[in-house]
């Protein structure tokens, strides 16, 4: 098969940039376009179509074919962003390894964020919040709400270590899946929307905290410090040096707002 080599490299770099394979991605493509003619694409790969996915190339989260224990294991090392649908995931099959099931949980939620939003009253679409967490990895975690261990496994160290989040101790913890997305958010609230004055003020504690963690967090190169300004500024908050911000992400105790 001849594939032109502009072509070739467009692909390649827009599956890089989505964070995918190019080799993988093709191979979905493929798979797609078989199974919408007589052949299925499970004969293609000599499987049985009603038998698990055997590889995260192969997954659909809008089929009706489940996921084996080999898949839910190597979303682990998978540097794409797969969505989950849970009714796909046997529960006898999850690994017992703590990291593959934390990265469970953020496929499923990463397919269920739309269905929560829409479900509830929330400030903004982008948000994220501590109990949606809770809500999913009560899906596959035995005794969560009675375990402090296990809380701090699959719920604290999925906000901490996979999300960017807010701690906010007046309100439900909120999280956002990227840096474009928690600036979207500081840069949406202002205060002319909220005439309730103590919302208003758990909204401008959000955009103290948040502005503040964006510079102090593991993706801080990927944050626009004008954009953070920007909206501090709305709120009538002083502006945030990126440097002075840079010496309190190493040494926090010296620097306080």
């Amino acid at each position: 098969m001849y594939v032109p080599d502009i072509l070739e490299k467009e692909f390649s770099a827009a599956a890089e940039d989505r964070g995918e394979d190019p080799e993988q991605a093709i191979q979905q493509l493929m798979l797609k376009y078989v199974q919408k003619e007589e052949s299925t694409a499970a004969l293609l790969i000599s499987e049985d179509p009603n038998g698990p996915v055997s590889s995260i190339a192969e997954y659909n989260p809008n089929d009706a074919r489940k996921i084996n224990k080999e898949v839910i294991k190597a979303l682990v090392s998978y540097n794409g962003e797969i969505e989950i649908d849970p009714a796909d995931v046997m529960k006898d099959k999850i690994p017992r390894d703590p990291d593959a099931k934390r990265e469970l949980i953020l496929g499923v939620l990463r397919h269920e964020h739309t269905r929560f939003v829409n479900e509830d009253d929330r400030i903004h679409p982008h948000v994220i919040r501590r109990g949606d967490v809770v809500r999913v990895a009560n899906m596959f975690i035995d005794d969560l709400n009675e375990s402090d261990h296990k809380r701090r496994e699959y719920v604290e160290k999925v906000l901490e270590q996979k999300l960017l989040t807010n701690p906010n101790a007046e309100e439900e913890q909120r999280a956002f899946w990227t840096v474009e997305d928690a600036l979207e958010y500081i840069e949406f609230v202002s205060p002319e929307n909220f005439s309730d004055l103590h919302t208003a003020y758990l909204v401008e504690r959000d955009v103290v905290e948040i502005s503040k963690q964006l510079l102090t967090s593991r993706l801080r190169g990927e944050v626009d410090i004008e954009r953070v300004n920007d909206a501090r500024s709305a709120w009538g908050l002083d502006k945030l040096d990126a440097a002075e911000w840079m010496i309190y992400r190493d040494f926090p105790k010296v620097c306080n707002e």
